[in-house]
C-alpha cells in the first residue's frame, strides 16, 4: 500500500520517509529500490509476484535509476569532519 501511495501524482516529488530507530528503515528502502530501480527489471517477477503491488502494475515500476547513499559512517562534528565522512 505504501508504494501505491508514493506513486500517486499528488505526492511530493521528494518524499521524506521517517521511521524511528530499529523499525525497519533499511528493509523498507531495499523494497523501494527493488520496486523502482530499472536494474531490477529482470528480477521483478520473482520479487513481487503474488503481491498486490505487482498486480497494480504502476507506471513507475522498474523505470527509475536509483542512487543509494550510505551515511552510516558520517559522525557529527565540525564541518571538515562531516564533509570528509561523506
Amino acid at each position: 500500500m505504501m508504494i501505491k501511495n508514493l506513486d500517486d501524482d499528488s505526492m511530493s516529488l521528494c518524499p521524506v520517509l521517517l521511521r524511528p530507530g530499529r523499525l525497519g528503515k533499511e528493509p523498507l528502502v531495499q523494497v523501494l529500490e527493488c520496486y523502482y530501480d530499472i536494474s531490477y527489471q529482470d528480477r521483478s517477477d520473482g520479487l513481487f509476484c503474488g503481491t498486490g503491488i505487482y498486480d497494480d502494475n504502476l507506471p513507475a515500476h522498474n523505470s527509475l535509476h536509483v542512487t543509494d547513499f550510505d551515511f552510516s559512517s558520517v559522525t557529527a562534528g565540525d564541518k571538515v569532519q562531516v564533509i570528509s565522512g561523506i
